[in-house]
């Protein structure tokens, strides 16, 4: 934020989205080759904007009038925004981004510090909070996420999360399906909430899941799985471990493979899936040299595989 007049006429006015047309920031290249870069180089010696007949004469810039308007009109709404004024164009202060760059802060800490300060959610955060009606842990979420070693299954997660995974709503607002309902029941719009938690058909699934998990495994753990594990691989009342966490991830993977394929999911047939999956990492985990790691992360989750 800028503190001074001068601070104020050194700021640059391209990809600055504190200056924007059309809430849009701008970039003029033919602008910049002729060494346009902060509000200053548009000021005359009190401090007032050039026209744009001076602006065209001193620089030779080949632009037309509206577009140097729009960019005046743009930089004075900033400046009414910061209640400064700037009475002439000869500051010699650095552009303050780039003063708080060579302050002598070494390390990345300076630029980790200025990120987590933005406490916005993204909206498709709120907007699950919304339709779920709950709060929800973003932070372990998105670790979750960055865990993830797989990157059709990180990326497929990232959809599932940010909202933007195709369900039938979706494919039918671009043409694709004529069906919103659901690929499964055909009794309720094809949410994802819906696909992943609340038909009836995918509900046995996950039934079906949890029996076996409790019964079979052999870590005693005790799952109750809920809406919020499944679509998100958390909940405040549940601790799993990566392996866990791993195995709900290819169901969800699983199942949407059904709907693209409009199959019901059917639990054996995702054991068969599971099973594959695990001999793959087996391969990996023996290639990498990291065979005793992998034994100690499935070893309580082998009777998932058994027919």
């Amino acid at each position: 934020k800028v503190e001074s007049s001068d601070e104020l006429a050194a700021e640059p006015i391209f990809c600055n989205d504190k200056i924007q047309v059309g809430n849009r920031s701008i970039c003029y290249k033919n602008w910049i080759d002729n060494k346009v870069f902060c509000i200053k180089n548009i000021l005359k010696e009190n401090g007032a904007f050039m026209t744009f007949n001076q602006f065209k004469e001193k620089y030779e810039i080949n632009t037309d009038c509206i577009t140097y308007i729009g960019c005046v009109q743009a930089i004075k709404s900033y400046i009414l925004k910061t209640g400064l004024t700037i009475d002439n164009n000869m500051s010699n202060h650095m552009i303050k981004t780039l003063k708080v760059i060579y302050s002598g802060q070494k390390g990345a800490r300076l630029y980790y510090e200025v990120l987590i300060q933005d406490a916005n959610k993204p909206k498709c955060c709120e907007k699950w909070e919304t339709k779920l009606n709950t709060d929800i842990n973003w932070n372990t979420s998105f670790k979750k996420i960055q865990k993830i070693r797989e990157i059709k299954l990180k990326w497929f997660q990232i959809r599932l999360v940010q909202r933007i995974l195709a369900t039938n709503v979706v494919l039918a607002h671009m043409g694709v399906e004529k069906d919103v309902t659901c690929s499964f029941c055909g009794k309720e719009r094809d949410a994802i909430e819906h696909i992943f938690w609340r038909c009836e058909h995918v509900k046995r699934f996950w039934e079906q899941l949890q029996t076996v998990v409790n019964n079979a495994c052999a870590n005693g753990l005790f799952v109750n799985l809920n809406e919020s594990i499944i679509l998100f691989g958390h909940d405040c009342s549940f601790k799993s471990d990566d392996t866990f966490d791993l195995i709900i991830l290819l169901a969800k993977f699983f199942i949407y493979k059904c709907k693209v394929k409009k199959n019901i999911p059917q639990f054996h047939l995702f054991r068969n899936y599971l099973k594959t999956a695990f001999e793959a990492y087996k391969y990996i985990a023996i290639i990498n040299m990291s065979y005793d790691k992998f034994t100690k992360e499935w070893q309580f989750y082998k009777t998932l595989m058994e027919s």
